[in-house]
């Protein structure tokens, strides 16, 4: 069953918190079947996500939304629901590394 424009807005957005991105500097939209991102990711703690982070981040966003391409053109990374790649060296930003996704309830 496709999930509702506003139900679609809502999985992002619990998806994104768990990871603790920065909703501030990133933004996203939800058609009747592909979600967008706009911006910059980065996590609230201005750390930038790691490769590993984002190929988690980019899994919870696809098993939360069966159905959805995601197209992402940020800043910082292009990606989609079987794609990712940094548009920046790696070497030379700091990131946490850390993959702590906070657990919550419905």
């Amino acid at each position: 069953m496709k999930l509702s424009r506003l139900e679609a807005n809502k999985v992002v957005r619990r998806v994104l918190n768990r990871h603790y991105v920065d909703l501030g500097e990133l933004n996203f939209s939800c058609s009747a079947s592909e979600v967008r991102f706009l911006g910059y990711v980065r996590k609230i703690s201005g750390y930038e996500l790691s490769y590993r982070q984002m190929d988690h981040l980019i899994r919870d966003l696809s098993d939360g939304l069966p159905g959805y391409q995601l197209k992402g053109e940020t800043t910082n990374w292009n990606f989609s629901n079987s794609y990712c790649e940094a548009l920046f060296d790696p070497n030379t930003v700091e990131t946490d590394d850390i993959d702590e996704v906070e657990e919550v309830e419905p």
